[in-house]
């Protein structure tokens, strides 16, 4: 459960400057629904796509259901969210505006087709 204080965004924002990749990589990243891992281990992005079935039979990590993004991060505690594709590209999107990413970027990612699931 997400505290008052935080967002989806700001969630977003967090696991993207956990780096090593840039809003680039992670709009390519999404594009071909492969996962993200950050430095410090705590911020990730994760599709069903590329889920572990060995991390979900054997270690009991939730399953992804499809047509979802996990986003985990730290808050004195590791937590995730789960978002369609739809709400993750659409936060996405508002990152990307926000920190003025190159519209290329910016475009690729509209680009992207989702279902609605």
């Amino acid at each position: 459960m997400l505290k008052n204080t935080e967002s989806i965004d700001e969630i977003i924002r967090t696991i993207i400057a956990s780096k090593p990749w840039s809003a680039e990589e992670v709009v390519e990243a999404f594009a071909q629904k492969i996962g993200l891992c950050g430095d410090n281990g705590y911020e990730s992005i994760y599709f069903p796509e590329n889920q572990d079935e060995y991390g979900v039979e054997v270690e009991g990590w939730a399953q992804i259901g499809l047509g979802m993004v996990e986003l985990t991060y730290w808050d004195g505690e590791e937590k995730s969210i789960y978002l369609s594709e739809v709400a993750y590209k659409e936060h996405l999107l508002r990152y990307l505006a926000a920190e003025k990413i190159s519209l290329p970027t910016i475009d690729r990612l509209r680009n992207i087709q989702v279902e609605n699931r």
